[in-house]
């Protein structure tokens, strides 16, 4: 029996696996259905060639039509596998296509619904008076236009159903036009999405690239440490860059910070430049620091003051630290970066502004903020 197209979307078993499985059918015979779709199968494709070659009847069940095809295939199969973030973008690049396939029908049958389209013996404005026919107009395209925009983008739906960030699939993408062989890597668990984009040399994103993988100057951890003592969390790391922060906790890529509590004595960040991440990461520790999860915060970030999240922050912090020179972030290798296209600031939330005024004054101008503070520690 042929394998439908979306069931292609994840990779067959590894010789050992399947093997582990036939000798399973053999003694357990088929415990779970193979499940099928206008006679083609869409979940058990390992289990139907299990049972060819153990000379196992296979039992198939029809699927009910019921939703997304694409999601349906894709949850079974999360149930079984148990992957990392970044082969949940990977998987989520790969659905992409098929769930902006379903997308487009429907937004066809939507438009059949609501009179979109219509052939113009089926229009309901014919033989009207002008008023009339914009009475009718109204009354057809508001419901439309509110359903259009309730619709997620496809890259989000697809986010969502793997179970990653979105702006993953931006990166997942920009990889495999640089270097596509690196994505069966990453699929396999070979490689993390950070070490392949490493590979394929994308530059630092104050370079205007989007490459969050560029770590703190030690001078400036060096400065947090004096301020807040030992660093507590640090949500948007990597072991490499913890090696200098020396933070007591921090998430990675595949731990995905803003999926994680934020509970700690205090927070550093310098977190991923990508527009997207960036504005999600500062409201995330805005709503942290507002709920006492955390009594005391730097942050390290571009001088972005045209942006909404930047004046979020200003409208948060006690004070902030304008270095006089671009801070040169440090590679993977630890070598720092050429001079970046915009400006840094460094922003402190707590009670311990004195502190901070004195130790990064060094580094620039600290402006002080009628900031009231939010936390009662």
């Amino acid at each position: 029996m042929e394998s439908h197209e979306h069931a292609n979307i994840f990779p067959m078993m590894q010789k050992e696996e399947f093997e582990e499985l036939k000798d399973d059918l053999k003694i357990n015979g088929l415990i779970e259905a193979i499940t099928t779709f206008e006679g083609k199968i869409i979940d058990g494709r390992n289990r139907y060639k299990a049972c060819l070659e153990t000379n196992t009847k296979p039992r198939f069940e029809e699927w009910n039509g019921s939703g997304s095809l694409v999601q349906y295939i894709v949850s079974l199969n999360l149930k079984r596998r148990h992957l990392t973030s970044s082969q949940r973008a990977v998987l989520a690049l790969r659905i992409l296509p098929a769930l902006e396939e379903e997308a487009k029908e429907r937004q066809v049958n939507a438009g059949k619904i609501y009179g979109v389209g219509q052939p113009e013996e089926d229009n309901l404005t014919i033989d009207m008076f002008e008023d009339e026919k914009k009475k009718v107009n109204q009354k057809i395209g508001e419901p439309f236009e509110k359903k259009s925009k309730a619709l997620q983008t496809s890259a989000q739906t697809a986010a969502k159903i793997a179970g990653t960030n979105h702006q993953y699939i931006s990166a997942v993408k920009k990889i495999q036009k640089e270097k596509p062989e690196l994505i069966k890597e990453i699929l396999e668990g070979k490689k993390t999405i950070q070490e392949a984009k490493t590979e394929t040399k994308m530059p630092h994103v104050s370079n205007n690239s989007g490459n969050n993988e560029w770590y703190t100057p030690k001078a400036f951890i060096d400065s947090a440490r004096v301020v807040l003592g030992v660093i507590s969390l640090d949500p948007a790391s990597s072991k490499k860059a913890n090696e200098t922060v020396k933070a007591l906790r921090f998430f990675d890529i595949e731990e995905n910070g803003l999926s994680q509590d934020w509970k700690a004595k205090n927070v550093w960040m310098n977190p991923p430049y990508e527009s997207g991440l960036i504005q999600k990461f500062i409201e995330k520790f805005l709503v942290e620091y507002s709920r006492n999860n955390f009594s005391e915060g730097i942050i390290l970030v571009n001088n972005a003051t045209e942006t909404k999240w930047f004046q979020n922050l200003i409208k948060s912090c006690q004070c902030i630290c304008f270095p006089c020179k671009r801070v040169k972030f440090i590679d993977m290798k630890g070598n720092p970066s050429g001079t970046p296209l915009q400006g840094q600031a460094v922003l402190y939330l707590g009670r311990n502004r004195e502190c901070f005024t004195k130790e990064f004054n060094k580094y620039g101008e600290v402006v002080q903020c009628n900031t009231e503070i939010l936390n009662n520690d």
